[in-house]
């Protein structure tokens, strides 16, 4: 596990998926996996005292402490939603390819708004312009921000 937080820096959001060390966490994963079967086949017949569940606790809160200065390995657990408001620019067609979830409904920013907030799910919402795209690297600066102050909000760069 400590091992572990080490490279974790390496599975941030905005990481091309070539770029993770997936085999070296795999092969941290199935080492302690060997351990620990190890540990309990070698130890399965003798009693377990007081104390030694104490230590089993100990080492465990150890083990979770060791991942305190970890990146947190995020998943592709986002909802995209487009909203489209009676455009005649083929928006439609060209999202249709896409994972997205698209909402047919009035015109009107505000709605637009409203109405995909009160359908997105998870702990952050991010609102973006149809017009605007994101830099790389600007999901992990969203997290951080989000991380260092709960009600985060940010503004657009115009090109």
């Amino acid at each position: 596990m400590c091992t572990f937080s080490f490279i974790s820096g390496a599975f941030a959001y905005d990481t091309e998926d070539l770029e993770k060390p997936i085999l070296e966490a795999i092969a941290i994963m199935i080492t302690a996996a060997g351990m620990y079967l190890f540990f309990i086949f070698r130890h399965k017949d003798l009693p377990i005292s007081f104390r030694g569940h104490i230590l089993i606790l100990f080492l465990g809160l150890i083990m979770r402490l060791s991942l305190i200065g970890s990146t947190p390995v995020l998943e592709d657990d986002y909802s995209r939603y487009l909203w489209d408001g009676g455009s005649r620019d083929g928006t439609l067609g060209k999202a249709a390819g896409y994972d997205v979830n698209i909402i047919e409904g009035p015109k009107g920013r505000g709605l637009q708004i409203a109405e995909g907030t009160k359908r997105a799910k998870g702990g952050a919402i991010v609102i973006l312009h149809a017009e605007c795209s994101l830099d790389r690297g600007a999901v992990s600066r969203i997290i951080s921000a989000l991380n260092a102050n709960r009600f985060a909000a940010g503004g657009a760069r115009w090109a």
